[in-house]
C-alpha cells in the first residue's frame, strides 16, 4: 500500500490491507478467508469486524486504497512537468505502473478487483470514483496545451483504455508483455494521439 494513505489510518486497518492485497494476489478473490487475511497480519478476526464489518468491507477498502494510491501518483506525476505535455504524460503513464505493482503477481490483484467492479455495486463505486478523477487529471493536462480542447475528453478516454489494456495484457501474456515494454508502448501510442510535435 501507498505510504502515504498508511499513514492516516490505525496500524492495524493498514496492517489488514497490506494482507488482503497480499493475500488476493497469491489466492484471488475466492480462495481468500478472514482467517488468511488476519494471519497474514498479525491480528484477530475480530478486527475485520471492528474496521470493516466483513470481508467484503475490507476488500472494498483495499480497492480504494489502492486505486487512491494510483490517483495520488499520477497527480504527482503530472505536476512534475507543468510545461512539457510529453514528459508530464511519460511520468503518468509510469505511475500507472508502479514499481511496488510491477510484477505480474502483484497486477492480478487489480484484474480481481475488476472482475468484481462488474457484479459488485460498491465496487463498481469505487470504480467510477477513480476512473473520474484519473480522466479529469488527464484532461487537465491534455486541454491547457491542447490546440483544441474539447477533444481533451476522448483523448483521455483513450489514453486510459490504452493503459487498461496494456495491464491486462501484461497478465494474460506475462512472458510476451512486460510491464516496462507495456509503458513504452503506452507512452508512444499516447503520444501519437496527443500528436505532440503540433503543441
Amino acid at each position: 500500500m501507498d505510504q502515504s494513505t498508511k499513514r492516516d489510518m490505525p496500524l492495524g486497518r493498514a496492517k489488514l490491507i497490506d494482507a488482503a492485497l497480499l493475500c488476493m494476489a497469491n489466492f484471488g478473490q475466492n480462495g481468500t478467508t478472514v482467517r488468511m487475511i488476519t494471519d497474514q497480519a498479525g491480528v484477530t478476526p475480530g478486527l475485520v469486524k471492528h474496521h470493516f464489518g466483513n470481508k467484503e468491507g475490507l476488500l472494498v477498502e483495499t480497492y480504494r486504497h489502492l486505486n487512491e494510491a494510483t490517483v495520488t501518483r499520477i497527480a504527482d506525476a503530472l505536476s512534475t512537468h507543468p510545461n512539457d505535455t510529453g514528459r508530464a504524460l511519460e511520468s503518468a503513464i509510469h505511475a500507472l505502473f508502479p514499481s511496488d505493482l510491477s510484477d505480474v503477481d502483484k497486477m492480478r490483484v487489480l484484474v480481481a478487483f475488476w472482475g468484481l467492479v462488474l457484479t459488485n455495486p460498491e465496487f463498481s463505486a469505487v470504480q467510477a470514483e477513480t476512473s473520474s478523477h484519473t480522466r479529469r487529471l488527464f484532461c487537465k493536462l491534455i486541454a491547457s496545451h491542447d490546440s483544441n480542447p474539447n477533444s481533451a475528453g476522448d483523448i483521455a478516454d483513450g489514453i486510459i483504455a490504452i493503459t487498461d489494456g496494456l495491464w491486462l495484457e501484461c497478465c494474460m501474456n506475462p512472458t510476451r508483455m512486460t510491464p516496462k515494454k507495456a509503458v513504452q508502448i503506452a507512452v508512444k501510442l499516447a503520444q501519437e494521439i496527443l500528436r505532440l510535435d503540433r503543441i
